[in-house]
């Protein structure tokens, strides 16, 4: 992923706090110590499809998660329903069995399909063609206000374009679980209408007003993502992709949302990607690229999205912009997740939990303008690869402490802030490291509280340098952390920690390849360098 990269700093002689430092007089300054600020750019789709097709092995006992346990035995759905989409119209095609209990309600390319009888389970509806004035609606149970009545229903999208110039492309009013297929090697297109009117048809004693429509692919019940083809989603009203329940992304599907008026996918239950690609771009002022009120799980799969917006303004309050906003826990187990947010806000954050954030595994690249990674609780990393990088604010901040018990971690602050920053550490949080490579970087360094079991060397008055690397060697000359960072700094505060320090190791911290420093740990955090007049370098309380 990255090279760990350090900071830039220095005035020319380092006068170090501990005997372990060298005292060296006249220590050059490296180039690119200016205290530069990093630019970067939103990651572009790259036309790629997911890659972990084969790791998506049906289990047809579990009837929530897979479809397959919904099909009769060779595959097939009793109830077939297929829409052949073709510009201003649509030929709709029941099963036999499926003309006994569902009927069509149609007006040109616009669809609403509703039961008329009792038996709807094992229900099929397969999309394809194109229309730009079409959509589908579904009600899959006869009560729809009861919300334990009702059925599943597959949606198979078999090379469909569906644009709507009068509301979503696709909403599901009722029934219960919606596996969305995305059948393989296909394309499929949805975007919706710009501003939403009456529906074609509305179930008995229904109206817009009783009715949410919240984005272009709406449902009210969960929904299951599968198959091995690819859909672009484009939100022209409200959210791209909206669910009023839990999301669930498998293995195989590729999911590109181009862009939303709100959020990207917003959800009000919660998130799980057990693999697949999702994109995701926003240039929405205060907009969301992945949103839920409840809790996001990543187990696997390739997820990369970017926002580019600054703050706007709904309801009458002010908004930011944010990669992931999560108003419950968030536990990534593996994945590789990038997250960019380019727009100059306070509040543009890449990955935000209103509680707490755990990693487990996998591939973290975040860089923003705020925040990179805060959590309102606790952070804590037990494993993974995670970069974070943000231009004006702290790389890494929990409002209640950070525990990093193994993985790889670079964080990389402005100036002005903390590589990593547990809010008032000392008193009631600490910054605690068991274990893991551990590089943090910014204007001011919060040291790690004594009670860690890891040893931690933390380096005030360090020149970071964005064009030399900063390493550390032990005393047999091999390299342990390394680490060239994108923005420089006369002056950083560094926290620096391996599984391989130990008590009374001797190491040596070279700049492109000169020695700056040489260090015995004496203690679990040994301290060495000074606070420099350029404003960054504080010690944190519970450090020295």
């Amino acid at each position: 992923m990255f090279a760990a990269a350090l900071c830039a700093c220095n005035t020319g002689r380092i006068d170090p706090l501990n005997p372990g430092g060298n005292g060296e007089e006249d220590t050059p300054i490296p180039p690119g110590t200016s205290g530069s600020t990093y630019t970067f750019a939103i990651t572009s789709y790259d036309d790629k499809l997911a890659t972990d097709n084969d790791d998506d092995v049906a289990d047809k006992s579990d009837t929530d998660i897979y479809w397959e346990g919904e099909a009769e035995s060779d595959g097939t759905f009793k109830n077939t329903i297929t829409i052949a989409y073709d510009g201003d119209n649509a030929e709709v095609t029941m099963s036999k069995n499926a003309q006994k209990v569902f009927t069509a309600e149609q007006k040109g390319a616009h669809v609403a399909i509703h039961p008329t009888g009792d038996d709807v389970k094992k229900c099929e509806i397969i999309l394809s063609g194109k229309s730009d004035d079409g959509s589908l609606k579904i009600y899959c149970t006869t009560d729809p206000d009861d919300k334990d009545a009702g059925k599943k229903v597959k949606l198979t999208l078999n090379g469909v374009k569906l644009k709507s110039a009068s509301g979503p492309a696709i909403n599901y009013q009722a029934g219960k679980r919606m596996f969305l297929h995305i059948a393989d090697d296909t394309e499929n297109t949805l975007e919706d209408a710009t501003k939403y009117t009456d529906d074609i048809y509305y179930f008995e004693g229904r109206t817009s007003e009783t009715e949410d429509r919240k984005g272009c692919f709406f449902s009210e019940k969960p929904v299951v993502v599968s198959g091995k083809g690819k859909l672009t989603v484009k939100g022209n009203c409200r959210h791209a992709i909206s669910v009023d329940n839990d999301f669930y992304m498998r293995p195989g599907p590729t999911v590109v949302v181009t862009g939303a008026a709100k959020n990207c996918l917003h959800c009000n239950d919660e998130i799980h990607f057990t693999g697949g690609y999702f994109y995701a771009l926003n240039t929405t002022a205060g907009g969301k690229c992945i949103k839920t009120d409840s809790t996001l799980i990543i187990d696997a799969g390739r997820i990369v999205v970017n926002t580019s917006g600054t703050y706007g303004y709904e309801d009458g309050e002010q908004v930011s912009p944010k990669g992931m906003k999560i108003d419950d826990a968030i536990t990534i187990n593996g994945g590789d997740i990038t997250v960019r947010c380019i727009g100059k806000c306070e509040g543009s954050e890449g990955i935000e939990s209103k509680k707490s954030i755990t990693v487990n595994g996998g591939t973290i690249d975040v860089m923003t303008y705020d925040d990179a990674m805060n959590a309102s609780e606790v952070i804590t990393i037990n494993g993974g690869d995670v970069y974070c990088l943000s231009t004006n604010n702290d790389g890494i901040d929990s409002n209640g402490s950070i525990y990093i018990k193994g993985g790889k971690v670079t964080s990389i602050a402005s100036n002005m802030e903390a590589g990593l920053d547990s809010d008032n550490p000392g008193a009631n949080n600490v910054l605690q490291i068991d274990g893991g490579e551990i590089i943090g970087i910014g204007g001011a360094v919060y040291s790690p509280s004594t009670k860690s079991s890891q040893y931690s060397i933390v380096y005030n008055g360090c020149p970071m340098s964005t064009t030399q690397e900063l390493a550390v060697n032990d005393a047999s000359g091999n390299k342990i952390l390394a680490v060239t960072s994108p923005q420089g700094s006369q002056s950083a505060g560094v926290i620096l920690s391996s599984s391989k320090f130990t008590k009374n190791g001797t190491y040596t911290i070279t700049i492109g390849g000169t020695t700056y420093q040489t260090v015995t740990l004496t203690s679990t955090v040994t301290s060495i360098g000074k606070q420099s007049s350029q404003g960054g370098g504080g010690f944190g309380p519970g450090g020295r």
